[in-house]
């Protein structure tokens, strides 16, 4: 699978994740074009591989819902994004419209230590401040 390096594209995710939710369909929306770009199923692999290890150093997590998706491991997350909710009967397409994300207190600490934590920060440029944050985790 196939991850971009922390840069400009997770970083902006990362702060929309702090101020809103997410869906893997809404995420990295710059990165090969996002959700409608010629090379989707690179964009794919990086959004799931991106909400895996962002879950796994626990920045982000799933919505609490019917389907229990927060009580799920990163490992379980990521084959879901994959291979659809086999438990709730969920196809993989429609799951990836219907899981929602939003980040963590952790993730909040750390935009607001880095002066990140706004839609204005949407227009920063590259924090090698939050990259080494995240990269320590």
């Amino acid at each position: 699978m196939h991850m971009p390096s922390f840069g400009i594209d997770s970083q902006a995710q990362l702060i929309v994740a702090h101020l809103d939710d997410f869906t893997p369909n809404g995420a990295l929306p710059n990165f090969e074009g996002g959700q409608y770009g010629q090379r989707h199923e690179i964009w794919r692999s990086a959004v799931v591989n991106f909400i895996y290890e962002m879950h796994r150093a626990g920045l982000i997590e799933p919505f609490p819902g019917i389907e229990s998706y927060e009580q799920l491991s990163s490992e379980d997350i990521k084959n879901s994004l994959i291979y659809g909710d086999r438990v709730n009967n969920i196809d993989v397409e429609l799951l990836w419209d219907s899981m929602h994300f939003s980040g963590t207190e952790l993730l909040g600490e750390i935009l607001r230590s880095c002066r990140l934590d706004s839609w204005d920060a949407l227009a920063s440029d590259l924090s090698m401040e939050l990259k080494d944050r995240i990269d320590n985790l």
